[in-house]
């Protein structure tokens, strides 16, 4: 079902503040399962626009951030830009198009990028071709999170779902994410002419255990929302 505001948010709270506090939430729970997981910095940005063909559901990007007080100690010493490995921290990228998927899909998405996560961390090479290709070294850490994995052909084993047992275990995390999933980000259609070749069908997925896929036009896919009948979720792109 398509989130809505049914919880309030309470004075002087905003929409953004429960949002992000749940992601943290549900990212330092993923750490005490899993302590080799790094922190990260968290941001919900555009998973759609430009010329991308498909929604990004979330992104791990390595050392994207520096703590403010070594940047500062850095200058001041006369060294900026040199680096300084222990003091960066890396970034989560949760698309807020996604949101729409549902507490589940965004659990689902925060451990797929958990996974990463733990590669950067155990320097452990889990994709190539430019992040695209996930290996079997990525579908082992994975599993160890407590995702399923399947293959999906071009990508490798990058189609990851949330099984029942790990559910469970986020039951919590879960409850705080489907109150704060009171918004999401309205996907962009901004590509240039020519980005979707006519008669080109693109993949879509539900938030379902295990997930559900089809092919659709893009054309009939940005008529309006395809809800899926078993968890009514809409359709989301992805590639």
């Amino acid at each position: 079902m398509t989130p809505t505001p049914e919880t309030p948010v309470a004075p002087g709270e905003s929409v953004s503040e429960r949002l992000v506090a749940a992601l943290a939430g549900t990212w330092r729970a993923i750490q005490a399962r899993h302590p080799d997981v790094p922190d990260v910095a968290i941001v919900i940005g555009s998973g759609t626009g430009g010329r991308r063909k498909v929604a990004k559901l979330g992104h791990f990007a390595s050392r994207r951030w520096l703590r403010a007080a070594q940047a500062g100690r850095d200058q001041a010493a006369g060294v900026e830009g040199q680096e300084q490995p222990e003091q960066y921290v890396h970034e989560l990228l949760i698309g807020g198009e996604g949101l729409a998927r549902g507490p589940l899909a965004v659990l689902a998405t925060s451990l797929h990028e958990a996974t990463h996560a733990l590669a950067e961390a155990r320097s452990i090479n889990d994709t190539s071709g430019r992040g695209v290709y996930h290996n079997k070294r990525f579908k082992v850490l994975a599993e160890e999170l407590g995702l399923e994995v399947a293959e999906a052909g071009h990508r490798g084993w990058a189609v990851t779902s949330v099984p029942d047992t790990t559910a469970a275990r986020y039951a919590e995390q879960l409850a705080a994410l489907e109150a704060a999933l009171t918004v999401y980000r309205v996907p962009e259609t901004t590509g240039a002419p020519g980005d979707a070749p006519v008669g080109r069908s693109l993949a879509a997925v539900c938030a379902c255990t295990p997930v559900r896929r089809l092919r659709i036009a893009r054309a009939t896919f940005e008529l309006g929302p395809i809800i899926c009948a078993v968890c009514e979720q809409p359709f989301t792109l992805t590639g």
